[in-house]
């Protein structure tokens, strides 16, 4: 059994419009799988008036969707087919109104994650305004460190872009402000499943535990290694400068 499921993004976020399509084997056969960790079973990817089909499990359904109430369930060997409108990802729209509506409903203290809006008041699901906090009784504690996370089309197959905004002093950051973490890195500790608040509070892990292993800007790495009271001392003077406006 196939179904057939419309994803519109708009205003309530998502609005998802089932019933059953039957597929040939042939069909079926022309399906490409989707390139690296995406675990789908298969692609039917067609331009036709802006229209592109994507044919994917159960399993894979839940794998890119993991915030879905856990009582939902398919038939064994079911398929969904998404018909999604535009060249954005219909699949990246719906699960980032899940983890819009997830993060609304409960998210960690002192932290933001929101998406930002377009000029004509819509929101843009597809890059979002952060801020971690510093971990209390460690040098970065006081600054609230504003982030920005920029979504691919292809995610949650391949992770969001972090930046820091204002560039962070720290071994892993970038000089850009992009931060540095396996955890971001498809080639690494990437997973589809893994949700915007995992990733928020792997960052704020990251600030006072930095991998020396693989650092990304020179001066903070540097420091680091060599005299870690300058370095502290640094990090608390930022944190002050990054301290939230009363």
């Amino acid at each position: 059994m196939v179904h057939k499921c419309q994803l519109r993004a708009g205003n309530d976020n998502k609005k998802i419009e089932a019933g059953p399509l039957h597929s040939t084997d042939e069909q079926l056969r022309r399906c490409q799988g989707l390139t690296r960790r995406e675990h789908i079973a298969g692609c039917e990817r067609r331009r036709r008036h802006s229209i592109y089909i994507l044919i994917i499990s159960e399993a894979s359904l839940l794998l890119h969707f993991p915030l879905l109430n856990p009582k939902f369930s398919l038939p064994d060997n079911s398929m969904f087919i998404f018909e999604i409108g535009g060249l954005m990802s219909g699949i990246a729209i719906a699960r980032l109104a899940e983890e819009r509506k997830a993060w609304r409903k409960d998210h960690p203290f002192g932290f933001v994650a929101r998406p930002i809006k377009n000029q004509d008041g819509t929101l843009n699901l597809m890059s979002w305004e952060c801020a971690i906090p510093g971990k209390k009784s460690t040098p970065w504690e006081g600054g609230l460190y504003k982030l920005r996370m920029i979504f691919k089309d292809d995610y949650p197959s391949s992770p969001p872009k972090c930046k820091f905004e204002p560039p962070l002093f720290h071994p892993n950051v970038y000089p850009s402000g992009t931060v540095c973490l396996s955890l971001l890195d498809e080639e690494k500790d990437w997973r589809p499943a893994i949700t915007i608040k995992q990733i928020l509070l792997g960052i704020q892990d990251l600030l006072n535990e930095p991998n020396v292993k693989d650092p990304a800007q020179a001066e903070a790495y540097t420091i680091y290694c060599q005299n870690r009271l300058e370095y502290e001392k640094r990090v608390r003077a930022q944190a002050r400068a990054m301290a939230p406006q009363e």
